[in-house]
């Protein structure tokens, strides 16, 4: 209905920064001086308060009061207003503080009270009854669970535990309010993930009962993530409004005498509409009228009113622009104010306040026709007209009227102003006198089935258009004698909620009442609505049409619901159900049905329906059908059937026998996502195909997933999960489990045991958990991780990500390129065939590459590490490792700590890294690096390349043409066999060249140089050297600064020589001659200031110039 006016006035400033950001509520109160918005921060900000001008509705900036940092609390902080003999007050809910703060409504000081019972800072949401200071209300704490509140004389609470269902008390509560309906006080709570709304009564001693409960298997249409709930009163009835977030949508319950709500209407987020991801609802009331302000997340706000029968009306809906700050809406606050609607916005996109106003037109109380009556006539103003059954002439008269189609062949005349017809299914020919396409609009969301404008056909008549939908027909002229034509009914004329179906709107119910005796009877229904009671003796009962109560009483009975939404309670005995009738066929029944079957060994069956059965005491058979069925086996040992459509099986108590699917199943008929509980006993599970959910519950069950991508838990106990085809999640729970992924990408989870884990085909993910689990991954590159305890894993084929996690874990990589990792613990790790990483991590690791190009990283501890065959790299890492490259040309690096490392075959790089490592080459050219730390270096046979780095290293060259480099420190080197070239580098090394025409050179410092056998040349460096030739024709090489350096067994009839062509000081054979003097049996040869060459036993006068190199 266009006849709103919705429009920005403006932004609400003056309060500081802190005070307009992160706005958590905002309330109106009834202040000294007039109304007054009030509206709150989280911790750190502030309570602002803003004076309401009464004759414009704009905002004034009052005053504020500070929220210490200190007080930030996890959610949000909300205001709750509290009436009683002094005036009206506020509470401030969800503060970190161990007492509750409130203040009065003139007074902005904070007054903390202690709650008797419970810790305020665990105090999220509040509701209080109507009452004086001595009320009682209900609390909602972060725990999930509720409790009552009761005031004393001082305002001081006392909190007692409320008793709700156990998967209650693990959500938690979004909402509260409270209400009176007759003569009884009502406290009704939302749930966001359990998406379940409860209703409380409070008792004449004050005390909270449970008295009803909706969820989404029930009454609540699907709606998920419940966040705000409302109330109100149309035509003497009241109405819950419930707006939910995960489903976009809002959904009105129509509220019992006793508490009982039933679902009246559910309507979603369209693209015309501006309640996305639902979170906040307002409701203000104007002569009887109720209009509804809604808000999720996609930024605007929307506007509805209520009908007389409980549904929904859209009015308008304002969205963001660069002009209105409507993004990331925070909360909303709506009064009515001069015949009008005042609303105030927080968001997260500006750092204040916007205020809106919507003006309305004289709003009129809503009016009924009553029965009998054939004209039913608003007045001047804006009008809510509802027909009923007969065949009525509706006129609005002026105004911006809604006028609502009745049962019967109806005339509906709008009057001037823009104005709303609204019809329902009836098989009548319906009419609108007055229709102005210009403004008004028609509405046929109320047909029962989904509106959809491009199935509406228009046709052309002399009088106008007749328009059908289905199997309803109606008559549009036009105002003022106006011919319309089939062009001027457009999409705009037309509203486009998006309303369930299934929605029953106008019920016109009877009700046909049948009690038996104690004796064998047949109860037959008529096609009403039926109450037929069996009582003693076996019963057959029939339900007929309509929605049908059968009770068996005791006895072994028999109970037929037949067509409609039927409830059967079996009672004692051995009783046989069907939602459906005797001469049925199942698909033949539509309805809803329950089925009770109470103590005995039950029989019941579903129909085509949605339905809810229950089993009751002992072993029942259960089955579902088709629809989406509700089973659930109670105590003793079941056996239940889900049939097609997706269903839930809850087993119970007993050793259960449970399948998603029928007696005879067929894979390609059963596609239902089916939910299967086993509960308590040894259960057995049977997913089908579709999305199932199965859970074993306590004791040593078996759950089969079969086809599609299904949820299995086994609960506690020692049990048997197999996920069959597609990508399933397969959790062990508590006990020694034994799952499988099977076919798919899975992801299989071990949890508390000694489980044994398989991926088997597809692209696993599989967890151990605690416990000593055994896990292999099969087929596929899966990720596996072994949790706490000692793990046994196998990747199998393909390439895998594998960790060990804690504990001592024995991990096998297998075929493919795999990752391996050990965790903490003294870990066994093999990569096997294929380019392999494997990682060790804390601990003392044994760790395997066997074939493929490896890398193996120990990580911490003292680890033991093998490449196996290719050209693998080996990383010690921390502590005292020993690593063998095995075959292949490998690099292999001990990082800290005493290692001991061989290259074996191939051509090698190793390096000892810190600590005083023992490297050996082995076969192959291989090339050695001591590091940091007194080394011990062998090349082994080929011709190696050895560093010592620093510290007092030795090195054997071994057999090969061998390189070797001290490096720092006192080293001790050996060439052994082979042409080899020692160097000493600093510190005062010792050099033995053994067999072979060796290169020795001493480097820094006083080194000893032994020749061995062969013609080897000996070069001592700078500092005072020893060097021995040994066997063999060798050289003595000195250069300027050489130190004072003695040369023992220099043998002239060998044909040794000492070269003396790096040295300046002497050029040829004389100049020998004068530096030279015999010192005893030894030539003394002065070769500089303060460089001398002493040859041992060796006679001056037996040199001559062949033994020198010039």
């Amino acid at each position: 209905m266009a006849r709103t006016k919705f429009s920005m006035i403006g932004p609400v400033q003056g309060a500081a920064q802190n005070g307009l950001v992160g706005i958590t509520d905002l309330a109106v109160v009834n202040g000294a001086g007039g109304p007054m918005l009030v509206s709150v921060t989280r911790g750190g900000g502030q309570l602002v308060r803003y004076q309401i001008n009464a004759a414009t509705g704009n905002l004034t900036y009052f005053d504020h009061l500070e929220i210490g940092e200190d007080w930030l609390q996890l959610e949000r902080t909300d205001l709750v207003l509290r009436s009683g003999e002094a005036g009206e007050g506020l509470l401030l809910i969800g503060l970190n503080s161990p007492s509750l703060q409130s203040l009065s409504k003139d007074s902005l000081q904070f007054h903390a009270g202690t709650v008797a019972g419970v810790d305020a800072f665990n105090l999220m949401e509040m509701a209080i009854f109507e009452g004086g200071f001595s009320n009682v209300a209900i609390g909602a704490l972060r725990t999930g669970e509720l409790v009552q509140l009761s005031f004393d004389a001082q305002g001081a609470l006392s909190a007692t535990s409320l008793t709700t269902s156990e998967h209650l008390r693990q959500d938690r509560v979004s909402d509260l309010l409270s209400l009176r309906v007759g003569v009884s006080d009502y406290a009704i709570a939302s749930w966001f993930v359990e998406e379940a709304i409860a209703v409380f009564r409070k008792n004449p001693d004050g005390s909270l009962s449970q008295v009803s409960l909706v969820t989404a298997d029930t009454e609540l249409f699907a709606a998920t993530t419940l966040e705000a709930i409302a109330d109100v009163q149309v035509a003497g009835h009241s109405y819950i409004i419930a707006a939910a977030s995960g489903s976009g949508s809002l959904t009105v319950f129509r509220m019992m005498i006793d508490g009982q709500l039933h679902a009246v209407d559910h309507i979603l987020d369209n693209q015309d509409t501006r309640f996305a991801n639902a979170k906040f609802i307002e409701v203000v009331q104007i002569n009887g009228q109720n209009f509804v302000l809604a808000a999720g997340n996609d930024n605007g706000l929307s506007l509805l009113t209520v009908l007389p029968d409980g549904r929904l009306h859209y009015l308008e809906s304002f969205a963001v622009t660069a002009e209105v700050p409507l993004r990331g809406i925070t909360n909303i606050e709506m009064i009515a104010h001069n015949g009008g609607l005042s609303i105030w916005v927080s968001t997260e996109s500006v750092p204040y306040l916007s205020a809106f106003e919507v003006e309305l037109s004289v709003v009129q109380a809503v009016q009924l026709a009553s029965s009998g009556s054939t004209l039913l006539q608003g007045g001047a103003g804006d009008d809510i007209l509802s027909g009923l059954d007969g065949d009525e002439r509706i006129e609005g008269h002026a105004g911006d009227d809604i006028i609502i189609d009745g049962g019967g062949a109806d005339t509906l005349i709008g009057g001037a102003g823009t104005d709303d017809f609204i019809f329902i299914a009836d098989n009548e020919i319906d009419r609108v006198d007055d229709f102005d396409h210009a403004q008004d609009r028609l509405d046929f969301t109320g047909l029962g089935v989904h509106w959809s404008f491009v199935a509406l056909v228009k046709l052309q008549r002399d009088w106008g258009v007749e328009l059908r939908y289905g199997d309803e027909r109606f008559e549009i002229r036009g105002a003022g004698g106006n011919i319309l034509s089939t062009s001027d009914l457009m999409r705009v004329n037309f509203i486009s909620t998006d309303r369930a179906s299934g929605v029953i709107l106008n019920p016109q119910s009877q009700l046909t009442s049948a009690t038996g005796t104690d004796r064998n009877e047949r109860i037959n229904g008529a096609d009403t609505d039926d109450l037929l009671s069996g009582l003693a003796g076996k019963d057959s009962l029939y339900g007929g049409a309509g929605l049908d109560t059968l009770q068996g009483g005791t006895g072994n009975d028999r109970l037929y619901g037949e067509s409609g939404d039927d409830s059967l309670v079996g009672g004692d005995g051995h009783d046989w159900m069907k939602g459906y009738g005797v001469q049925y066929a199942p698909s033949e029944d539509d309805g809803a049905d329950t089925l009770s079957g109470g103590e005995g060994r039950d029989t019941l069956y579903g129909g085509n329906g949605d339905d809810s059965l229950d089993g009751g005491a002992d072993g029942d058979r259960i089955f579902g059908h088709t629809g989406a069925d509700t089973l659930t086996g109670g105590e003793g040992k079941d056996r239940l059937y889900g049939g097609n459509d997706g269903d839930s099986l809850v087993g119970g108590g007993g050793h259960d026998w449970i399948k998603g699917y029928g007696l005879r199943y067929v894979s390609s008929v059963n596609d239902g996502n089916d939910t299967l509980s086993g509960g308590e006993g040894r259960d057995t599970l049977y997913g089908g195909t579709g999305n199932d959910s199965l859970d074993g519950g306590v004791d040593n069950d078996r759950l089969y997933g079969q086809a599609g991508n299904d949820n299995l838990n086994g609960g506690d106990g020692n049990d048997w999960l197999s996920g069959g085809d597609d990508n399933d999640t397969v959790l062990g729970g508590d006990g020694n489990d034994t799952l499988y992924g099977s076919s798919g990408d899975d992801s299989v989870i071990g949890g508390v045991g000694n489980d044994s884990l398989s991926g088997w085909s597809g692209n696993d993910t599989i967890t151990g958990n605690a416990g000593a689990d055994r896990v292999k991954g099969w087929a596929g590159n899966d990720l596996i991780y072994g949790g706490d305890g000692a793990d046994n894993i196998n990747g199998g084929a393909d390439n895998d990500t594998i960790e060990g996690g804690d504990g001592n874990d024995t991990i096998s990589g297998s075929t493919g390129d795999d990752s391996v990792s050990g965790g903490d613990g003294n870990d066994s790790l093999s990569g096997w065939s294929g380019n392999d990483l494997v990682t060790g991590e804390a601990g003392d690791d044994i760790m395997r590459g066997w074939s493929g190009n490896d890398r193996l990283e120990g990580g911490e501890g003292h680890d033991s590490m093998n490449g196996g065959s290719g050209n693998d790299t080996l990383l010690g890492g921390i502590g005292n490792d020993t690593i063998s490259g095995s075959t292949g040309d490998d690099t292999v690096l001990g990082g800290d700590g005493n290692d001991s490392l061989s290259g074996w075959s191939g051509d090698d790089s190793v390096s000892g890294g810190d600590g005083a490592d023992s490297l050996r080459g082995w076969s192959g050219n291989d090339t050695l690096e001591g590091g940091d730390g007194d080394d011990w270096l062998h090349g082994g046979s080929n011709s190696d390349t050895l560093s010592g780095g620093e510290g007092n290293d030795t090195m054997f060259g071994s057999s090969g043409h061998d390189s070797v480099d001290g490096g720092a420190g006192d080293d001790s080197l050996s060439g052994w066999t082979g042409n080899d070239a020692l160097t000493g580098g600093t510190g005062n090394d010792k050099l033995m060249g053994w067999d072979g025409d060796d290169q020795l050179d001493g480097g820094a410092d006083n080194d000893s140089l032994h020749g061995g056998a062969g013609n080897d040349t000996l070069t001592g460096g700078v500092g005072d050297d020893t060097l021995t030739g040994s066997f063999g024709s060798d050289t003595f090489v000195f250069a300027d600064n050489h130190g004072n350096d003695v040369v023992t067994f220099f043998s002239t009839r060998s044909s040794e020589k000492i070269d003396f062509s790096s040295l300046s000081t002497l050029n040829d054979f004389e100049a020998v001659i004068n530096a030279s003097s015999q010192e005893g049996d030894d030539t003394f040869i002065q070769t500089g200031d303060g460089n001398s060459i002493t040859l041992m036993n060796r006679d001056l006068t037996a040199l001559d110039g062949t033994d020198f190199i010039f």
